[in-house]
């Protein structure tokens, strides 16, 4: 659940001073803005280099092989366990069976109930060059399985998934979930932004979403929640999502870098929400290599009590960002901040060679 509990607690003294210094960095930020590419370090705990996480090496085209396909898959009823599907048009939710793959299908006209999707995979599943489309009765175009200890993997590569009713792909709780050059837009018309929508959300460890085009879609582009793990975002377009770009939130571990982040956060700019890319009560987070124009706020770093995560305590920490550029116009470029009086000086949150 994004921001924590519905209706925060007014700001403590602590909190306020907290806010002080946020201003401080806005008001930096803000002039760095229309500065001609000046670089900048601010720092609040120095945290070398060589000791940054480095990020797992995940190939985007790994996976499993596809069985010779035995033909279009158009209905519920012809779905067998490991099993190749090429082709076919289904107008209601398709269940994959484990190990199936299906490439070059279509499915519109599908409903589902919540946290289900219109084709919602087996453990393993790939899906290749799919279009799935105009399900604005579906929670989501396509959803991975429920439960835990999934193994996976889960591939979806190329393709097209939009005008599903609240989140274009959701990975709960599944292991090595590749999502590759899929465009992924105009999701999530009916979705509550504080629970489950936008583009892609995804609960999952060791998980690579790369070299996709995630824009237009009601509430997050990109967003990782509840303990994910492991994680390497990295060269994707994200532009013109309403509730910001990149969410990275009550999690830990996470690559993010190289990808072009623009336009986002329109409906959603307040306090430190609506960022190009933002981390919430996360730690081991590395932030680098990525270029963010036009956004509520470049990127942002926000401290809350979340009791709704395990462990409880979920810090927002080890945060280290370093050598992205921003462009304005937004509120400010760099900030971070916490409404529950937290010291973010003792955090080892650092930005380096970052420019405006």
């Amino acid at each position: 659940m994004r921001r924590g509990s519905p209706g925060s607690p007014p700001l403590t003294r602590g909190a306020w001073r907290v806010v002080a210094l946020l201003a401080i960095l806005a008001l930096v930020g803000a002039a760095l803005l229309y500065s001609h590419r000046q670089s900048t370090s601010v720092v609040t705990t120095n945290l070398p280099k060589e000791n940054a996480l480095t990020p797992p090496v995940t190939s985007a085209s790994a996976g499993p092989t596809a069985l010779p396909c035995s033909g279009p898959l158009t209905s519920q009823s012809q779905v067998r366990p490991n099993t190749s599907y090429c082709g076919g048009h289904a107008t209601s939710r398709i269940v994959l069976a484990d190990g199936d793959s299906w490439t070059d299908g279509e499915v519109s006209g599908a409903s589902t109930g919540q946290q289900q999707g219109a084709v919602q995979c087996g453990n393993p599943c790939m899906l290749v060059n799919m279009n799935i489309h105009d399900n604005p009765k579906a929670f989501a175009g396509i959803y991975a399985p429920r439960g835990d200890g999934l193994s996976g993997p889960m591939i979806v590569r190329g393709g097209r998934v939009s005008g599903s009713g609240s989140l274009g792909i959701g990975g709960s709780s599944v292991n090595h979930l590749i999502i590759s050059g899929v465009e992924i837009d105009h999701n999530g018309a009916s979705a509550d932004c504080n629970f489950e929508g936008g583009g892609f959300k995804g609960i999952n460890h060791g998980s690579r979403f790369t070299d996709n085009h995630v824009h237009d879609n009601n509430c997050v582009g990109v967003w990782y929640d509840i303990n994910a793990a492991g994680n390497e975002i990295d060269r994707n377009r994200v532009d013109g999502n309403s509730n910001g770009g990149i969410f990275y939130e009550i999690s830990q571990d996470a690559w993010i870098h190289d990808n072009e982040v623009s336009g986002n956060g329109a409906a959603d700019c307040t306090w430190l929400w609506g960022a190009g890319i933002g981390i919430a009560s996360s730690f081991n987070v590395q932030v680098y290599g990525n270029t963010l124009r036009g956004n509520c706020i470049g990127i942002a770093g926000t401290q809350q009590d979340r009791t709704d995560s395990t462990p409880p305590a979920h810090l927002l920490g080890n945060l280290n960002i370093h050598d992205n550029h921003v462009v304005g116009p937004g509120k400010t470029a760099l900030a971070v901040g916490a409404d529950n009086g937290a010291d973010l000086t003792t955090r080892n949150i650092v930005f380096a060679n970052n420019s405006f």
